[in-house]
């Protein structure tokens, strides 16, 4: 009697289902582990990545605010008006982003390339939002810092921050104009990553699309 399918035929079909069976399963499984490791890579080169832009962020803020708080102290010690005409120059000279300054010891100053908006800041300074921030005498707000996006002022990627400074008896308010499009572009890695810097009531300061 002749056997239609041999014994061995059925063992080599069977052996070999098995072998494609299990090289699919871990092929399977290798590409899935593959995929999560990667994405877990991503997502931890991703949140250095945004530690990093954070901290270039806080160190930019931080030097203009002590950048600016020497100038008032330099007007508060000089008298000649010539001598802090010729502070003003420098400072501007040496800190090309700063848009304007604006405190009780130098009055409103504008970076020479940026007077042609001084109408525009002098109306942005008496909005009640503003008003409020600079006129508080708050101890919760005292050493606090207000930040305003100010991109539509300026047509470019821009923050005006509000600082007190002073002993706590005799406070201060300092104002910056702080241009941030260097900032923009360091927040902008493509299409992999990019970060936005908000406040603590979640409006928008720096987003690196401008536009």
């Amino acid at each position: 009697m002749k056997i239609k399918y041999p014994i061995s035929l059925k063992q080599i079909l069977l052996f070999s289902f098995l072998i494609i069976l299990v090289l699919g399963v871990s092929t399977s499984l290798v590409s899935t582990l593959i995929r999560a490791d990667d994405r877990i890579k991503a997502e931890e080169n991703n949140l250095a990545l945004n530690s990093r832009t954070a901290q270039t962020v806080e160190t930019a803020f931080e030097n203009i605010k002590s950048n600016t708080y020497f100038l008032f102290e330099a007007f508060y010690a000089v008298n000649d008006s010539k001598q802090k005409a010729a502070l003003a120059q420098s400072f501007f000279r040496s800190n090309q982003d700063v848009l304007f300054v604006s405190s009780e010891e130098t009055g409103l100053l504008f970076n020479p390339s940026y007077e042609q908006f001084s109408q525009a800041v002098k109306d942005f300074l008496e909005t009640p939002e503003l008003k409020n921030v600079i006129n508080s005498t708050s101890s919760q707000t005292n050493h606090k810092t207000a930040y305003f996006n100010s991109e539509k002022i300026f047509d470019t990627p821009s923050v005006v921050f509000v600082y007190k400074y002073g002993p706590s008896n005799r406070l201060h308010t300092g104002i910056v104009g702080f241009d941030v499009q260097f900032l923009t572009e360091l927040m902008s890695t493509g299409s992999n990553n990019a970060s936005l810097l908000a406040d603590s009531n979640a409006h928008i300061l720096i987003n690196p699309d401008f536009q």
